[in-house]
């Protein structure tokens, strides 16, 4: 991520869930991490529930910056492919391990919020939160065109 504007505390809030969620600990023999996501799923249901909870969570901080539909909708369909692979047992558990919807989703929350940080400096708004527009501002920055086609590297 580039710091080329401020970020917002809500997107901070994303990224640390998703890190909880998707990387929080590593597996020392392979070298890799692993989060709360699989290791909860392996909870028949209870453990989708959960951690689809905490998913949504990082929509609803989409919703809440007033980010585009489109967006939404994506990380969405990244969320519920995530939770229906998830209740196929052992199957689901090792597709959370490598599927990191959260990680992704934050990934595309975080270039949204840029761009519409880019589209509010350039119309002379101020790029920060709390610009007197409120949580839900009606401007040409919740319909800008964003690549959310990109993949996480």
């Amino acid at each position: 991520m580039t710091d080329d504007y401020p970020t917002h505390p809500q997107i901070e809030k994303a990224r640390r869930l998703a890190r909880l969620l998707d990387e929080a600990f590593t597996i020392p023999i392979i070298k890799t991490k692993i989060g709360l996501d699989p290791i909860l799923g392996l909870i028949p249901g209870a453990g989708e529930v959960v951690t689809g909870l905490m998913g949504a969570y990082i929509i609803w901080i989409a919703y809440d910056l007033n980010l585009p539909r489109k967006l939404m909708g994506r990380m969405v369909v990244n969320l519920v492919i995530d939770q229906l692979v998830g209740l196929i047992p052992g199957l689901g558990d090792l597709a959370d391990w490598i599927w990191k919807s959260n990680t992704f989703n934050v990934r595309l929350l975080e270039a949204a919020y840029r761009e519409k940080q880019r589209v509010l400096a350039e119309q002379g708004k101020s790029p920060s939160w709390g610009s007197g527009e409120g949580p839900f501002p009606a401007s040409a920055a919740s319909s800008a065109t964003i690549d959310i086609d990109a993949r996480p590297v």
